[in-house]
């Protein structure tokens, strides 16, 4: 299996210690409170529909950010938007701005006594404001593969991040490979590409190992 997007997310969720994301995974799914207390449901609202297809179905959280922004600029009360903004930023990579927007639907929660919610809130806001790997991962896929605007040395940067931290992170070492390949960096994409063969070597992902050989038969 080549480790592209969908790979790369996949990889990302095997990842341990990601409180934060494993928290907004299984807690706060789409399933959650899109249209509570809201004066308008998520089908009466483009925006809100827009807004959880790209959170949810498109992998697209940063577009998921300005969707939901826009329906709280017209109702800034709406609860679902509240919950949705707040976890999509989170999962932008955005976790300072995040907790604000939690905040404020932990008060929500509260005053309508939605417990369910609430303890979903309260464990976030428990956890501290750090970026996880799997946020970064998603921030760097984002501006690589951005349509129409794509920033391949912005997204080398977030891998590197990851990297960083998980010096052995399978979806990082592919994607770091191909954003400096298409940032003009040919020479450095070449050492990385040398390091996925390894990688998918040892792990026996021929298709991979295949696709970096190929890179590598190139020169630089």
């Amino acid at each position: 299996m080549t480790p592209n997007i969908a790979a790369a997310t996949t990889a990302l969720r095997r990842s341990v210690g990601l409180a934060v994301i494993a928290l907004l995974a299984t807690a706060c799914n789409k399933s959650g409170p899109s249209d509570k207390a809201s004066p308008a449901s998520a089908a009466d609202d483009p925006a809100m529909s827009r807004g959880l297809d790209q959170l949810y179905k498109a992998n697209a959280p940063a577009a998921a950010v300005a969707s939901f922004r826009d329906v709280l600029n017209r109702n800034p009360t709406h609860y679902g938007a509240t919950f949705q903004l707040a976890k999509a930023l989170d999962v932008a990579g955005q976790p300072d701005s995040a907790r604000v927007w939690w905040t404020k639907f932990s008060s929500m929660a509260e005053a309508i006594k939605d417990t369910q919610s609430l303890a979903v809130t309260t464990a976030r806001l428990a956890q501290p404001d750090t970026v996880s790997q799997a946020a970064m991962m998603q921030a760097g896929l984002d501006l690589l593969f951005r349509a129409g605007n794509p920033d391949p040395v912005g997204a080398a940067d977030k891998f590197r991040m990851v990297l960083t931290r998980n010096p052995t992170h399978y979806g990082a070492h592919f994607q770091l490979a191909r954003a400096l390949d298409f940032a003009g960096q040919p020479a450095e994409a070449r050492q990385w590409w040398s390091k996925v063969l390894k990688l998918a070597t040892d792990i026996k992902d021929q298709t991979t190992a295949d696709t970096a050989k190929a890179r590598l038969a190139r020169r630089p």
